[in-house]
């Protein structure tokens, strides 16, 4: 499921190196290029829900990835000709929504496999390999259009989907827990077997699993009624845990993305950079991304486990698996992570642009960028899932998330070219580290008043 969801990544900055190229190429102003970024990363936000909805809805995760890999592969293909910027929004449009099913049954898949215990290493793992996307696509496509040009990524973007596809196919089993139908493993049980396959059923981590699933179709259901998928991940945003929580995480994802849309423009003005240098300045945000996706999700989990041995010295007749509470899952590196270290590397970037200070600063600084806006994100996922995994809704609660982080994005990353012109990148700068700032408040008041919220929303899942 990692694996396929760095589709979507892969394809978000195979090409950001050569946007410069581009907007000469089809005779563009910087800003309608930047839009064919900005437009790609909303999709990829909108798309998810509609992939979530139905995955949830249908109890599908494995046809889901098939059908919209499919349409990717397709528009890739095409992105080869396109004559002219329109058609290329069009396109970045289609392969947008062909990388989202990836991304929504990626971390619905988690829920599926893992108690709330090891939830956090499962998340990071999958998340580390989803930033694998990312760290390979400027650094291949930097090259790849200094060799053959910009429209040869796309033959390889193409390349790369038909490749998922083909490994989903063949050896991705379903992977939704419809315990009546999966039971334990990922092939279906026969009747034969769910006597046996419920003996196993009595293990501590498996009831867990069926106690997370049997409420799937209790909560597609409203007062005796059938609810339409869509509606299902507008209500989650709807819930106020739900919505605040992802809006704070949007915050630093934002900020990284943003950040990463002006660096070939900057880069090139200050630093003289082509397009093949520029890609391999993304590697060191690359690498970060992946480190803190580790980090994060293992400091979660050890977390959460020290927060259950607390409580179960002053609660010794309770099970150590009732005493966790998914605020557990905000630690103090989370709030290290927004106060200091987003701030830090966003400052450090711009300004140091400002100065023109060696090469090496700006593109450290965007590594520490990318290392602290991972942990929130990774943190408030598994924080939304644990607290909708009962309910059958881990999937739509991440894709809402997921959504209103990446039309944050959008909006950030249209406005950065203007506003980087209009009042200069050290200022730009500034004001991400101010947002990074309060997402780092709105999470801590998530850690004290996040329970009381999930109790008062309970009832809109039942």
């Amino acid at each position: 499921m990692g694996i396929s969801g760095a589709v979507g990544g892969f394809t978000s900055t195979i090409y950001l190196p050569s946007l410069p190229v581009i907007a000469v190429d089809l005779q563009a102003s910087n800003v309608t290029v930047t839009l064919t970024m900005s437009l790609f990363v909303l999709c990829l936000g909108i798309g998810p829900v509609l992939c979530a909805t139905v995955s949830d809805t249908y109890h599908t995760r494995r046809a889901i990835n098939i059908v919209t890999l499919s349409i990717f592969v397709l528009c890739s293909a095409l992105g080869y000709v396109v004559p002219s910027v329109g058609l290329l929004i069009l396109i970045r449009i289609l392969q947008a929504l062909g990388a989202s099913g990836a991304i929504s049954t990626g971390f619905g898949a988690v829920s599926d496999f893992y108690p709330p215990q090891e939830r956090g290493a499962a998340m990071g793992f999958v998340a580390s390999m989803v930033t694998i996307g990312p760290l390979l696509g400027p650094i291949l496509g930097g090259y790849i259009s200094a060799a053959w040009g910009w429209r040869m990524t796309f033959v390889v973007t193409a390349c790369v989907g038909g490749v998922f596809l083909i490994m989903q196919i063949l050896f991705v089993p379903e992977s939704f827990r419809d315990v009546k139908r999966w039971g334990d493993g990922g092939t279906p049980v026969s009747s034969t077997d769910e006597e046996s396959k419920g003996l196993e059923l009595e293990d501590s981590r498996t009831a867990t699993l069926t106690e997370e699933t049997v409420h799937v179709e209790e909560a597609k259901m409203s007062g005796g009624k059938q609810v339409h998928p869509l509606l299902i991940v507008f209500r989650m945003l709807g819930i106020g845990f739900v919505f605040f929580t992802s809006l704070c995480a949007s915050v630093g994802f934002a900020v990284m993305f943003a950040t990463e849309t002006v660096i070939p423009d900057l880069y090139l003005e200050v630093y003289g950079l082509t397009s093949s240098q520029t890609g391999l300045t993304y590697l060191a945000g690359g690498v970060m991304n992946i480190l803190s996706s580790i980090v994060a999700g293992r400091s979660s989990d050890y977390f959460y486990h020290r927060a259950i041995r607390k409580r179960a010295e002053t609660s010794p007749g309770m099970s150590g698996e009732h005493l966790g509470t998914p605020e557990d899952r905000f630690t103090p590196w989370t709030f290290v992570n927004c106060f200091v270290v987003v701030p830090l590397g966003t400052l450090l970037f711009g300004w140091s642009i400002w100065a023109r200070l060696h090469i090496g600063v700006p593109i450290a600084a965007f590594g520490v960028i990318c290392f602290g806006f991972s942990d929130s994100m990774l943190t408030s996922s598994a924080y939304l899932v644990d607290s909708t995994a009962k309910f059958g809704r881990s999937a739509s609660a991440t894709s809402a998330m997921n959504m209103f982080r990446m039309v944050f994005a959008c909006v950030l990353s249209f406005v950065a070219t203007p506003w980087v012109q209009a009042i200069g990148v050290q200022w730009l700068s500034t004001l991400f580290a101010v947002l990074s700032i309060l997402s780092g408040l709105g999470l801590m008041a998530m850690k004290i008043k996040g329970s009381g919220m999930r109790e008062r929303a309970s009832s809109l899942f039942a």
